[in-house]
């Protein structure tokens, strides 16, 4: 019933909500390169009517998270968390230890104020230098925040995601095209009512060769969100040996079972 009341304040408020993403990237017209994208992105996600508990996405978190788990139960990490509710969906399914980066300080303050007590561990980061060992987290997610990145950023936070993750790395996003009429229409749509700078080159990109150029291989794909949105679940090339099992009637591979 909560989620349902936070997708009416979402509803209600877009209007809003477009109405400032417009004015905002007409200011920041030019800030889409790797030097200057974070200061659009954080004079966004500054602002506290987008801090209101509302998830858009709030129907999906669930499975991605279950995802996710097919990489293991010990550790989970969520890039660019936001508000925490990827975060909170990844601990809820079972995850025995989350933990949640952002960019922007002042989303990490809000999740470490409104998520106090969930045992979530939430760092100010920056996704393409993360400070994680190597093979560090059972899986890795990021949540509808790749396209808000320039080319060469994207890439190094794939990378780096590829790097701290053990076994899966799971990615909620824009769909991406390959047929290029579909992509100039999704992507000037995108341009208009998403806040990102960056949407019609991510929804360009053959980012699935991006990610087998960071060893990672999409083992299955989900187009979800009346079909503007994919979940693309990727397993690292070089994981240990893998169990055949199912997940309800499609065949995947589990990884054995490893200590926290």
């Amino acid at each position: 019933m909560e989620k349902s009341v936070q997708n009416l304040v979402w509803a209600l408020k877009f209007p809003v909500v477009l109405t400032y993403t417009v004015a905002l990237k007409l200011k920041n017209r030019h800030m889409n390169n790797a030097e200057n994208y974070l200061v659009h992105q954080k004079d966004f996600f500054r602002s506290g009517f987008l801090q209101d508990k509302s998830d858009k996405f709030a129907s999906v978190r669930r499975k991605i998270s279950e995802y996710a788990l097919l990489g293991g139960k010990c550790r989970a990490l969520d890039i660019a968390t936001g508000q925490g509710d990827q975060a909170i969906s990844l601990k809820d399914a079972g995850f025995l230890h989350t933990y949640a980066i952002d960019v922007v300080p002042e989303r990490v303050d809000y999740c470490r104020r409104i998520h106090c007590g969930s045992g979530i561990e939430f760092r100010h980061m920056d996704a393409s230098a993360l400070d994680f060992e190597d093979d560090y987290f059972d899986s890795v997610v990021v949540s509808a925040a790749l396209h808000d990145m320039p080319v060469s950023v994207r890439r190094k936070v794939i990378s780096e995601m590829a790097r701290v993750a053990k076994g899966y790395v799971v990615i909620f996003e824009p769909r991406t095209f390959r047929n290029r009429i579909a992509a100039f229409l999704y992507g000037h749509f995108g341009s208009f009512v998403d806040e990102s700078l960056n949407f019609r080159d991510y929804v360009s990109e053959d980012l699935d060769s991006v990610l087998v150029d960071s060893g990672l291989k999409v083992v299955s794909e989900e187009h979800i969100w009346m079909g503007m949105m994919s979940i693309k679940v990727c397993q690292k090339m070089n994981a240990g040996s893998r169990i055949r099992t199912h997940v309800g009637t499609k065949p995947v591979d589990i990884p054995p079972i490893l200590f926290c």
